[in-house]
Order: structure tokens, then C-alpha cells, then sequence
């Protein structure tokens, strides 16, 4: 009898604990390509797995999900969104994403932009990780393909035809970096978008001829918004390669109208002049020369100031660090937002630094100095 009795309350204490299963789940991290299970398809996300990457290391990891809000049941706390805007606007799903290598630590910038679904028709919206003002942004809408196992591809194509059937009844978004994705009911303008709500994503472009480009030889872009469209032709009617996040440095070969060339993984695609600002030797959209004063020009390592008291403070989250003073030259090192470095040398505009037994460069742009500095 007694054995019945152990045997009835540990049934019911598995009954229960299927029950509350996945409340207990929602209120942890998990990796965020099991979003569908988790959420009872609340969530649909896709390009999770292996899309954070360490090259000075050879570390890769996961991007991993939390829930916050689910169906406006908020699983954790509103005031881990931490922006009184988004929450007066009725959030119906907030999902917090963060990159993360196998010993735990955690890393913001994604290989590639992660694909996220949420149940229900209205806003987008996203907080990133590493803003401290909390800035609100709207994310484009894409569409997703049926699967939620589906492979990512290349391109994250803005199109039924291209990525599969569309689901319906989802909103969907491209998130480049970590930080919390939000579905709210469709409403007015951010308060980053201005008072007549005209951000720079909906500026409609005019078409350009790719047969009149002009050819350039020593022109970056920076892109200035979120979700920036890479197109196969000088169009925003034409198929979308691949999407960028704000703040990204880019190649142009060349410039036809108001769209740049640039050849990304081996071939050419167009990005809106209007949309980055060019540096180096670049045309405007009305032919005339740009930055004749840059001061993203690369410099000469060999006419270097020693500095013997200069510390230097970065401005901006994701700072490279060169090899060379080059915005060209590869990638040694990325720093956050205020980190406080020793600068050895300057050489026009770069400022050496000696990290980790060996000099690298970063752009004076990007850095509050302190000391003696000055070349």
C-alpha cells in the first residue's frame, strides 16, 4: 500500500511538473533555434548556432534567447527593458539575445544578422546590448521562411520566392547584434525617428543605371541606420543581398546616382548613398569630391610621434584595432565603449597602440584623449 501511495504522488508530481515546464523554461537562457519549443511557437527564430565568432582566439560560440514578455505575460520584469517608451506601447513578446562561447562568456556582435519571428502583426522594435542611452529602433520587416529548421542562406532575401513561404500571422526582423527584440501593436513614430517619423529607412531612393558607375579607388562607407540593405542592382525594388547594422565600415568601388558599389564576398552589390557617409577619396551623389580633408586617411607607420603620456578613451562600442593605420588593414582586436588604453605613438589621425606585446591602430575619431597627446 505503501508503494502505491510513492507511486500515485510522484505521477502527480510529474503532472505538475509538465505543466509548469515551460514557464520554468521561458525564465532561463537557451539556445534560441529551440525559441518554437520553448514558446509553443510564440517565437520562431533561425541563424543562432555557431554565429558568434572570436578570430583572435578561434572561439565560437551560440546565440542564446530569454524571454521577458510572452503573449503580454511578462515572465521576468518589465524594468529589464529599461526604456519607458517601449513598455507604454503594450509590448506583446521581448525576447533579451546574447552571444555566448561555451565557458559562458558573453559576446554582442553576431556573425551574421539572427532571424527572429514573433506571433502577431504590428512593430518591431530593438534595444541593443551595447547602447548605454537605450536608444528605441525600429528593425525592417523581412519574411521567414516556414521552417523554423530552415538553413540560412546568404541572403536574407525580402521576398516569398526567394526564402520560402511566408508564415502568416508573424512579424519578423533581422537582428545584427546582441540585445532585447520586441512585438508591439503598430503605433506612431520613435522618438529617434523625429516627430514626422521620417527615419532614414523609408527615404525613397531613385534608381540608378549601373552602366553610367563611376569607378573608385580609395572610398569607405560608414552606414547610419540599422538594417541597411545590400541590393544586387542600384534599386529598392531589387533583390537584397545581405543587410548591414548601423555603424559599419564598408569598400566602394564605385558610385552610380545615389548608390555605391561594393563588392561584399565576391561580388558587387549597391547600398543608398543616402544612408552612409563616405570617407577617403569618394564622389557625392552629385559628382563631387568627398573628404578632401579625411580624417580616416590612412597614414604612413614610419613618420610615427612617440608619445610617452598619452591615454586614450574609446567613443564608440566595437572599436577595431588595426594592424596598420588603415581603416583597410586587418583586425587585431575590437574594444567596447569606454576602455581606457595607453597610446605610444601617432602617425596623422591614428594613434599606436601596445596591446598585448604588439602595436596596433585606432582611429582618433573614435577616442577621448587625455594627456599629452598632441603630435
Amino acid at each position: 500500500m505503501r508503494q502505491r501511495w510513492l507511486f500515485v504522488l510522484a505521477l502527480c508530481a510529474l503532472t505538475f511538473a509538465g505543466a509548469t515546464g515551460v514557464m520554468a523554461q521561458n525564465t532561463t537562457q537557451f539556445i534560441c533555434e529551440e525559441a518554437a519549443n520553448v514558446t509553443q511557437n510564440a517565437l520562431i527564430i533561425t541563424g543562432s548556432i555557431n554565429n558568434i565568432f572570436d578570430e583572435t582566439r578561434n572561439l565560437t560560440g551560440n546565440v542564446y534567447c530569454r524571454m521577458i514578455v510572452q503573449d503580454r505575460n511578462v515572465i521576468t520584469s518589465l524594468a529589464e527593458i529599461g526604456n519607458q517608451e517601449a513598455i507604454e506601447r503594450d509590448v506583446i513578446h521581448a525576447v533579451d539575445l546574447v552571444g555566448m562561447f561555451p565557458e559562458g562568456e558573453t559576446w554582442r556582435q553576431f556573425r551574421t544578422p539572427v532571424r527572429v519571428c514573433l506571433r502577431g502583426e504590428g512593430d518591431v522594435l530593438f534595444l541593443g546590448a551595447d547602447d548605454l542611452s537605450r536608444t528605441l529602433t525600429r528593425l525592417t520587416a523581412v519574411s521567414q521562411p516556414s521552417s523554423p529548421n530552415a538553413e540560412a542562406t546568404e541572403s536574407p532575401e525580402a521576398t516569398a520566392t526567394s526564402v520560402g513561404t511566408v508564415i502568416d500571422g508573424y512579424s519578423c526582423a533581422d537582428v545584427p547584434r546582441a540585445g532585447i527584440v520586441m512585438l508591439t501593436p503598430p503605433g506612431g513614430p520613435l522618438p529617434s525617428e523625429g516627430a514626422a517619423g521620417a527615419s532614414l529607412a523609408n527615404i525613397t531612393v531613385p534608381p540608378a543605371d549601373p552602366a553610367t558607375v563611376v569607378e573608385l579607388s580609395n572610398c569607405q562607407v560608414v552606414t547610419k541606420v540599422n538594417g541597411l540593405y545590400l541590393r544586387r542592382e542600384p534599386s529598392q525594388t531589387a533583390r537584397i543581398r545581405w543587410q548591414f547594422e548601423d555603424g559599419q565600415i564598408l569598400t566602394a568601388t564605385g558610385i552610380a546616382g545615389n548608390w555605391y558599389r561594393i563588392d561584399f564576398r565576391g561580388s558587387p552589390g549597391w547600398i543608398s548613398a543616402l544612408h552612409v557617409t563616405p570617407m577617403g577619396d569618394c564622389l557625392a551623389t552629385d559628382g563631387s569630391p568627398v573628404g578632401q580633408d579625411d580624417p580616416f586617411a590612412p597614414a604612413d607607420p614610419a613618420a610615427v610621434i612617440e608619445l610617452t603620456n598619452c591615454e586614450v578613451i574609446t567613443t564608440f562600442n566595437g572599436l577595431h584595432l588595426r594592424r596598420e593605420p588603415s581603416l583597410l588593414a586587418r583586425i587585431r582586436w575590437t574594444f567596447e565603449d569606454g576602455q581606457r588604453l595607453r597610446a605610444t605613438g601617432v602617425a596623422g589621425n591614428w594613434y599606436r597602440i601596445d596591446f598585448r606585446g604588439s602595436p596596433g591602430w585606432i582611429n582618433a575619431e573614435y577616442l577621448e584623449l587625455s594627456g599629452d597627446c598632441r603630435p
